[in-house]
């Protein structure tokens, strides 16, 4: 049975299947007419033998109804298929013979074969529509059967060639087009998925809209930008989406947008026109992207230029009056208990001084060169290092990290950036408890979760704490999670915030993913 290609399309089988009902209640139909109104052209038991074909063709349309419900769709295309040829000669036997205008079905027969088995079987049944119409009209000119309409003539030669060629000619034609069919609708389906593919890559939201605009698409960067999902919008009018948005402007604008959990972002939207093949207007294409980054190192970019240079000039001093405590300590042998304490006091508060300094400077500097490199290692060395140094106190930390995950970044500022989140989490767990330290793949991104069971953050501060100098701790410099966020913005990543009081803190990063690790049943 696989000599030959088969290509089952249910769709196919399915209009092949009505169509062939159809077209037999309709010879049903018409033959029963023409015999009530006396215009039947043949003998009255040719329309005995009709009405005997017509039952044994819906008797094997039940049989087909059958292997249709027991899903035999394989067996149902051979045997439809096959039979098909048969049924026709058969009826072409009793209207007439070589006169009869039913042999023009065998050329719908050669059709449904191509659809199912191509181009060799479409001339495989040319050839079987061939010896048996041949083979009928051989019969009734040698007499060998009775002739049930007119005998065939001395012209029969001719008929013959005429309709061998024709069906030869169709399943050359039906099959050369349903292979450029066929052709197209790879090239077709190649761009579709191509299309999809971009679309569900880009961190770029893209949201598109009909005539009505009324929601059609969202891609997978829209839902996590809005936090609205795909499926809850469809079908839904944008106004849903983005509600004060004046659709019909095609200029570009930027806007403060609340997601559903309350988190408000700042958003930079266009608007176009979306055409058809035809050039004609079928919608409207929204994109979109998260500034709500941008926004914020562009509103500290210059503050921050300003503020280091004036960090340096203040060091410089700094230094200075550090080094002349320390020699003063060193040179007066009489100082006082009381003097002694204050230049041990104004020591101290020079070396905090200059950590802070050291602190902002790293801030403000920009980021080092980037490179490839695997995360899962610089994250596993840190937490290695981080280890070391809180020997003895009550901290646990487990890890959740595959291997070889690579990206784009500076090795220093990201062994940084995790390092002041560790400290973090150990600084909101004054007795003690557990820090998680999680990596998984997200399409090309990769999502670092870093857990504690600490105290939590109110909600009415989790929105500053990356703001520069904001702290509620009495000691520190609120640098920390400042830096954090400046070596994500800066690798192109964003970072999240889940916190509730009590129950302890999460910080969700992304970052743009280089590849992932190896499936262990690659190649």
């Amino acid at each position: 049975m696989n000599f030959i290609y088969l290509k089952v399309n249910e769709n196919h089988l399915k209009n092949y299947l009505i169509l062939r009902f159809l077209i037999i209640t309709l010879l049903g139909i018409t033959g029963c007419f023409l015999y009530l109104k006396q215009k039947w052209a043949y003998p009255d038991v040719n329309f005995a033998y009709f009405l005997f074909w017509l039952a044994f063709v819906y008797l094997i349309s039940i049989i087909f109804w059958i292997l249709w419900q027991k899903d035999k769709i394989t067996l149902l295309v051979y045997f439809a298929i096959a039979l098909a040829p048969f049924s026709v000669t058969t009826l072409v036997y009793i209207t007439g013979g070589a006169n009869s205008f039913f042999s023009i079905l065998y050329i719908f027969v050669i059709i449904a074969t191509a659809f199912f088995f191509r181009k060799r079987g479409a001339f495989i049944m040319a050839a079987i529509s061939c010896v048996l119409y041949g083979g009928l009209m051989d019969l009734e000119y040698f007499d060998i059967i009775p002739s049930l309409g007119e005998k065939p003539g001395e012209d029969i030669l001719l008929t013959l060639l005429i309709n061998f060629g024709a069906f030869f000619a169709i399943a050359f034609l039906s099959s050369l087009l349903l292979e450029k069919l066929e052709k197209s609708q790879k090239k077709l389906k190649f761009l579709e998925t191509l299309h999809k593919s971009v679309l569900e890559s880009i961190q770029t939201g893209v949201v598109t809209v009909d005539k009505r605009n009324r929601i059609l698409y969202m891609n997978p960067a829209a839902e996590f930008i809005s936090g609205h999902s795909s499926k809850s919008l469809r079908g839904q009018p944008i106004n849903k989406l983005f509600p004060h948005l004046n659709s019909i402007s095609p200029q570009r604008t930027e806007f403060s947008f609340v997601r559903p959990d309350g988190k408000v972002v700042y958003l930079g939207l266009s608007l176009s026109s979306l055409v058809n093949e035809d050039g004609h207007y079928v919608g409207k294409v929204f994109v979109f992207q998260d500034l709500t980054n941008l926004k914020r190192v562009e509103k500290l970019s210059l503050l921050g230029e300003l503020a280091a240079h004036m960090a340096h000039e203040i060091r410089t001093p700094l230094t200075s009056i550090s080094g002349c405590m320390q020699m003063l300590q060193k040179e007066s042998s009489n100082i006082s208990p009381d003097m002694k304490m204050l230049m041990e006091l104004a020591l101290k508060e020079t070396k905090r001084l200059n950590l802070l300094i050291s602190d902002f400077l790293s801030y403000s500097r920009p980021i080092k060169e980037k490179t490839k490199l695997d995360l899962s290692s610089l994250i596993k060395d840190t937490v290695t290092l981080f280890k070391a140094g809180i020997r003895g106190q009550n901290i646990e930390i487990e890890t959740q990290i595959p291997p070889e995950v690579y990206v784009r970044g500076s090795k220093e500022d990201l062994k940084r950036l995790f390092l002041n989140l560790f400290t973090n989490a150990k600084e909101a767990m004054p007795q003690g408890g557990k820090i998680t330290v999680t990596v998984e793949l997200l399409g090309n991104m990769v999502k670092v979760n870093v857990s504690d069971t600490g105290i939590g953050i109110p909600p009415d501060i989790q929105e500053h704490i990356f703001e520069p100098f904001f702290t509620t701790k009495s000691q520190g410099s609120g640098l920390g999670l400042a830096i954090v966020h400046k070596i994500i913005s800066e690798h192109e990543g964003k970072i999240e915030l889940v916190s509730k009081p009590g129950k302890g803190s999460t910080f969700k990063i992304y970052l743009p993913l280089i590849s992932a690790p190896r499936s262990p049943h690659a190649p």
